[in-house]
């Protein structure tokens, strides 16, 4: 049934050790394919009639109590994790169908990256509104470019002030380690000496 094979998928991003935010993400997805789809249904009967009329479903469906619709994105991810998880099941021997069979083809996310940045007046603005442990964080991802989760990895290890340093982990795979020199940035380095010194017994990231 569909539920095994949501379940499935789930175990086998955790033991290739996925990051938990990728965790979270495929399990919301598998909630919104077993609510349409019915967590009961046999995954051998999902065709590609079955998947269009998913899209239909979901392309027709409000964000809560909002009068938005469902994003075109949200959906594209929810396919993927349709077709990861019939891959899967593919694998293990309980789907006999063809995967690329049952692929949307042309269906277009809509996703486009946003590319506006703060101004100076604008970041001032949200750190004078943050608590202040909240404003650190802010601030020290402003100043690093780091992501959310990278931020809540990096650890005072991880900041080499003798070569002025900053290695930022990647939350994902490691290759996307990154090394930001600070050197040139005084405000930088300021920032980074005032969280590591405020830092509590114990803690043990930024």
């Amino acid at each position: 049934p569909l539920d095994q094979a949501c379940e499935d998928l789930i175990e086998e991003s955790e033991r290739n050790g996925k990051a938990a935010g990728t965790v979270h993400m495929l399990r919301t997805k598998c909630r919104a394919l077993k609510r349409i789809f019915g967590e009961h249904t046999d995954i051998n009967d999902i065709d590609i009639k079955i998947v269009k009329e998913y899209v239909s479903k979901r392309l027709a469906e409000k964000v809560g109590k909002t009068d938005r619709t469902i994003s075109r994105h949200t959906i594209s991810k929810e396919l993927m994790t349709l077709y990861s998880m019939l891959c899967l099941a593919k694998r293990n021997g309980h789907f006999d169908g063809d995967v690329d069979a049952i692929k949307l083809r042309g269906f277009k996310s809509g996703y486009v990256p946003k590319r506006r940045r703060l101004s100076k007046g604008e970041d001032a603005s949200i750190a004078a509104e943050l608590l202040p442990h909240r404003r650190l964080h802010f601030m020290f991802i402003l100043g690093t470019g780091a992501s959310l989760g990278e931020a809540r990895r990096c650890k005072p290890s991880h900041v080499d002030f003798e070569n002025k340093v900053l290695n930022l982990p990647g939350t994902k795979r490691e290759s996307r380690d990154r090394f930001i020199p600070f050197g040139l940035f005084p405000e930088l380095e300021t920032l980074l000496r005032h969280i590591v010194a405020r830092m509590c017994p114990g803690q043990e990231t930024l």
